[in-house]
């Protein structure tokens, strides 16, 4: 039998272009060619940069999208000509000194993208070091006086913004899509994958690979939904609906994953301590989250998880005999609650006119060490492109100070920047020749007339182009588009001098060498060290859950988990499968979060039944207790003895109130007995150890000494607030 022949994916983008590749390509010659001819007509003597303006704009071409990453452009464009003509005001005698200054600016300006998850504000970061460094150089480049320092900023950021303006204007003008049409998939893209995690948890077979490689994939369709927020705001009156609707989703989802952690643990490693009473209940979760992930119908989608609602809130809890059992029909009933919740943001995504939801942005973990290492190496390499530019006199160097500069801020904080580089390397050796050809020989010999000049050199921008509506392709485009347009020059003055044109494009491809080598040289710390900073910075979260100004405290615990679990599982990624057995990343990540969770929900729990002061501090206690096992248990150590002591305290404080249930007291033992289970197998302690909890954790013969308190405070006198380095 014959083969069936298969194009590669990423050709098939260049040779089978879908209608919207090639509506795309055309939107964005139309938007260069617009850009290229004001900056002609207004005889800028660099008119290419409006070009390469409008280049970056096309990355995520939806409107919204490009209005917002055209006004941080335009922005960030008149800032750095501001700083560039501020510099050059206090080192106009000094070059070295000039360039010294912008080295450390790009410092800041890379440090403080990295503190940011907004793309577009990245992007902003990127613009102003670029703009401020072609100010400084090109006027440190020839004799600088005061009307030609003025000149340049006033020619370079009019080139940029042009860029901006004219791609902003036919994105919105010429086929307009939507931010909120990607919203609708991305939503639709989470829910999916959230109901297939679900399942997989679900399962009683230990598939702990498949297990991690869902949720990984949950949290990047949240991310990808996550970064649509911003730009939508600016799609009409019902982009702040979406947003806030999209916001929910992601709060809603990332609870799941904290929440689903308990059944799954369940179900596989102790399912002997759930008789067939909550069995039942089980499997019928188990079936209608299959049923409801085949389904295609959103309505029908959700008729399924009401009807399921309806089934386990009805569950009799009076037939439950354990603790276990009453805490793993607590987490079935949340589990269900939160995925109608996230079926009902879906739908406000998608009709955000007929439903009003309120929730707020995911709040982020940032790094400082990790930024910090990340402005050195831009910084670093506008250093190395400087000295290499006045030591050689090599003109052409100063494209490795702008260029590379934007690239090193833009990607530096994406999952896998080397990967993104050697794909720009790629798109620029393959610009090579095809800017000889085109720009050096078919230019040359065709009619100097503005239309020839689109018709020739827009061939292969356009080709190139259809490469920005896929995520495999775009960074070969982006690097073909940049160095085509450099190596060619376009304006009123080409000169079409190949050997010059060469020099250009081998200046771009050894500067984004240099930069690939510096990614892999300055590097961020090992994963040992960042593990430990990552688990330190969670057990931290988790002792001052409810002790902040922080009013959407789940929230802001879901935000600052979200990206140190994709770190966590990064981290994982690069060990061997010997030290990946033994330490679990991920899963000491998803721990944490799931902690942080028990903490918010089980102190709202006490609160609504006994604010009382007394029982106030001992909750605390237990909060800081908790945070000191998990970190313990990260290292290896099964140090919860206190988290046990406080556990039993606040057994006794509502138990003596007189104010709990029973059913409220057996779901709390049960809790505790899940916790103590958690921490001590994270801690690695033998499965004979764990089997003796259910025996020892709660019995009416203990003693706990209440903690001293003061009164007027409410608050703990015995000791520090935050979690303690594990004990040895």
């Amino acid at each position: 039998m014959a083969e069936t022949f298969k194009l590669n994916p990423k050709l098939a983008v260049f040779l089978t272009p879908t209608p919207f590749a090639l509506t795309f390509a055309l939107k964005g010659i139309i938007a260069m060619a617009l850009a290229l001819y004001v900056s002609m007509l207004m005889d800028f003597d660099r008119p290419y940069w409006a070009m390469i303006s409008a280049v970056f704009l096309q990355i995520r071409p939806e409107s919204g999208q490009v209005i917002e990453k055209g006004m941080f452009q335009l922005l960030g464009t008149i800032l750095g000509g501001g700083i560039g003509l501020l510099v050059l005001a206090l080192f106009v005698q000094a070059s070295a000194l000039a360039l010294a200054t912008l080295s450390m600016l790009v410092f800041v300006c890379a440090t403080f993208s990295a503190m940011t998850h907004n793309f577009n504000v990245t992007y902003f970061c990127a613009m102003i070091a670029a703009t401020m460094i072609l100010v400084v150089v090109i006027s440190v480049a020839s004799t600088p006086t005061s009307n030609s320092i003025f000149e340049v900023a006033v020619q370079r950021v009019s080139e940029i913004g042009i860029g901006s303006i004219c791609a902003t204007l036919v994105s919105m003008l010429l086929w307009p899509v939507r931010v909120r049409q990607a919203m609708v998939m991305h939503a639709n893209d989470v829910i999916a994958k959230a109901f297939a995690s679900v399942e997989l948890h679900l399962d009683p077979e230990d598939k702990r690979t498949e297990r991690h490689a869902s949720l990984l994939g949950v949290i990047d369709s949240v991310m990808l939904l996550e970064a649509d927020t911003s730009p939508v705001i600016y799609e009409g009156p019902t982009g702040p609906g979406r947003a806030r609707a999209a916001h929910l989703l992601s709060q809603r989802t990332l609870s799941l994953i904290a929440e689903m952690q308990v059944l799954g643990h369940f179900i596989r490693e102790h399912p002997d301590w759930i008789d067939d009473v909550v069995s039942p209940l089980m499997e019928d979760l188990r079936n209608s989250v299959h049923q409801a992930k085949a389904e295609q119908d959103h309505v029908a989608r959700r008729e399924l998880m009401v009807a399921l609602r309806k089934r386990v809130n009805a569950f009799d809890v009076s037939r439950l005999s354990t603790a276990l059992q009453h805490r793993a029909v607590q987490a079935i009933q949340e589990v269900v609650q939160l995925m109608l919740v996230m079926l009902d943001a879906r739908g406000a995504v998608e009709n955000a006119e007929s439903m009003r939801l309120k929730a707020v942005r995911i709040s982020r973990h940032h790094d400082v060490l990790l930024s910090v290492i990340i402005g050195l190496r831009s910084s670093l390499m506008f250093a190395l492109a400087s000295i290499l530019w006045i030591a050689s006199g090599w003109d052409t160097a100063f494209l490795m100070m702008v260029m590379l500069v934007i690239f090193s801020v833009m990607f530096a904080s994406f999952p896998a920047p080397t990967m993104i580089i050697r794909f720009l390397i790629v798109g620029t050796v393959a610009a090579l020749p095809v800017g000889i050809l085109f720009g050096g020989v078919l230019l040359a010999n065709a009619p100097r007339d503005f239309e020839m000049l689109i018709m020739v050199f827009g061939a292969p921008l356009f080709i190139a182009l259809m490469g920005f509506t896929n995520r495999m392709t775009l960074a070969y485009s982006l690097g073909f588009c940049l160095t085509y347009i450099i190596m060619t020059l376009p304006g009123n003055a080409m000169t079409f001098d190949v050997v010059g044109s060469v020099e250009r494009g081998l200046t771009v491809l050894i500067g984004v060498i240099v930069l690939h080598t510096l990614f892999r040289l300055v590097v961020e710390p090992n994963a040992l060290i960042m593990r430990r900073r990552l688990i330190s910075a969670t057990a931290m979260d988790i002792s001052e859950l409810g002790t902040t100004s922080q009013s959407d405290v789940e929230e802001w615990f879901n935000g600052r988990m979200f990206g140190r679990i994709q770190r966590l599982a990064r981290y994982e990624n690069n060990l061997s499968d010997r030290q990946r057995s033994q330490r679990n990343l991920i899963e000491q990540g998803l721990l944490g979060l799931n902690l942080g969770h028990v903490v918010i929900k089980q102190a709202r729990r006490l609160a609504m039944v006994d604010d009382q002061p007394r029982m106030r501090v001992a909750m605390r206690r237990w909060q800081q207790s908790l945070a000191q096992g998990y970190q313990a248990s990260a290292w290896g150590v099964a140090d919860d003895q206190d988290f046990l002591r406080y556990t039993r305290l606040i057994y006794r404080l509502m138990r003596d109130s007189g104010r709990f249930e029973p059913a409220q007291l057996k779901q709390f033992e049960g809790l505790c007995y899940r916790l103590l289970l958690s921490l001590r197998r994270n801690a690695g302690v033998s499965e004979d150890q764990i089997q003796q909890l259910e025996t020892h954790l709660l019995s009416d013969d203990f003693d706990v000494a209440e903690p001293p308190m003061d009164p007027d405070n409410d608050r703990d006198l015995s000791g520090d607030d935050g979690p303690e380095e594990p004990r040895t």
